[in-house]
């Protein structure tokens, strides 16, 4: 029951009472408890008895789909929600600047900042994206010599013994 309580007490507060009308509505999103023990919980609301149901919480997938958009490609509700998250742990602000920082680096082909940058993030003390910039730091772009055109379009680096 605890799962549906958030939608139940927005649904109640909208003016949807009828413990038919919300018990089809939740079996519909998944309730599997039986009705007498919805009409319970609708007596504690009726009653104002019922403790307000915790805000929901947006999965970390959504909250990096948040962070790494642009505001202006948001919803009002997303940006709310984001913000939300922000004020709730603030570690959140500042991972998102460092990992929107990271893929700008790469698309304006600023890879000289990528020291810089990975020394802000181990200064952060953001453990998680710490192991990323290490990583990123054991990896390199492939030098010209690493290529297989020797560094030279149309020219291949085997030579022909023929």
């Amino acid at each position: 029951m605890d799962a549906f309580k958030p939608y139940l007490q927005q649904q109640y507060a909208a003016g949807v009472t009828s413990g038919r009308t919300l018990f089809q509505q939740i079996r519909g999103r998944g309730f599997r408890g039986g009705y007498s023990t919805l009409t319970a919980y609708l007596r504690n609301l009726e009653a104002g008895t019922a403790p307000s149901a915790p805000a929901e919480i947006p999965s970390p997938r959504w909250i990096t789909a948040w962070i790494m958009r642009s505001r202006d490609r948001l919803s009002v509700r997303e940006i709310e929600q984001l913000d939300d998250v922000r004020i709730t742990c603030p570690d959140i602000e500042r991972a998102g600047d460092l990992a929107r920082a990271f893929p700008a680096l790469i698309h304006n082909r600023r890879g000289q900042l990528r020291p810089a940058w990975i020394r802000q993030v181990e200064q952060s003390g953001l453990v998680s994206v710490a192991k990323f910039a290490r990583a990123s730091a054991k990896t390199s772009a492939p030098s010209p010599q690493d290529s297989p055109t020797n560094g030279a379009p149309g020219r291949s680096k085997a030579t022909s013994t023929v």
